[in-house]
């Protein structure tokens, strides 16, 4: 049986950050909402400041850690809100900000469209050019409950990790499941949001090599998922 835990406001929500780089200003770390509003769209904005010393590109992502059956999430960055939907995503802009700048462009929504439960979102912003950079943060979007976790999933959650990274000539995606993955799949992105590569894993743990001649230069995604539930997405740079 599932033991769970209930968590303050401030302990589920994770702020991390590879490099000094950018802060978020009045973030929202839980938004409540009621099943019986079934048109309600729960939102979140904060403003975006770059801290970094230096003028900045700045993208964003968002990864579904995970979601509601039925429920429905999108985000703004820039000017253009991507589409709704429960894939990871990334922004169709970049932003430019100089030192000390903010831009005020970033939200956040959900539409439960009636279904109660817990949806946690995770959104990264980064530098498109320089792969060292980046801050995430996590959201928690929680509909007729309060926000609670599975103590037994957080330790049963795949470890893996690729090294050396920057990838210049080969590197190794090192991998291990709890139990033999029923569905393991290790997936990775291009820059636009294009699947460039779909590993299948059915052994509970291993390597697999990356070649570094079958990508171009440039930052890529990766995601290891089993059964549907994603782990962490990981940046990869490839400098040949």
């Amino acid at each position: 049986m599932k033991k769970h835990i209930l968590l303050s406001i401030g302990l589920l929500s994770s702020i991390f950050a590879a490099a000094q780089f950018v802060e978020l200003s009045d973030e929202t770390n839980t938004v409540l909402g009621t099943s019986s509003n079934t048109t309600e769209v729960l939102s979140a904005h904060w403003d975006v400041i770059n801290i970094s010393g230096t003028g900045r590109d700045i993208r964003c992502t968002r990864e579904i850690l995970s979601t509601v059956a039925g429920a429905d999430h999108q985000f703004c960055w820039g000017e253009i809100c991507g589409p709704w939907g429960t894939d990871y995503e990334l922004s169709t802009e970049i932003v430019t900000l100089a030192d000390g700048d903010t831009s005020s462009s970033f939200y956040c929504k959900y539409r439960h469209n009636g279904n109660p439960g817990q949806s946690i979102v995770r959104y990264c912003w980064y530098d498109p050019n320089d792969g060292s950079y980046q801050l995430c943060y996590d959201v928690n979007f929680c509909v007729d409950q309060a926000c609670i976790i599975a103590v037994d999933e957080i330790h049963t959650a795949a470890l893996w990790s690729i090294a050396p990274n920057p990838l210049t000539d080969m590197s190794a995606l090192r991998f291990s499941f709890p139990t033999n993955p029923t569905d393991g799949q290790f997936i990775i992105y291009d820059q636009f949001g294009r699947m460039v590569e779909n590993k299948t894993l059915t052994a509970k743990e291993g390597v697999i090599m990356l070649d570094g001649e079958r990508f171009e230069n440039g930052v890529y995604f990766c995601q290891l998922i089993e059964a549907g539930v994603s782990s962490n997405v990981q940046r990869l740079v490839v400098s040949k």
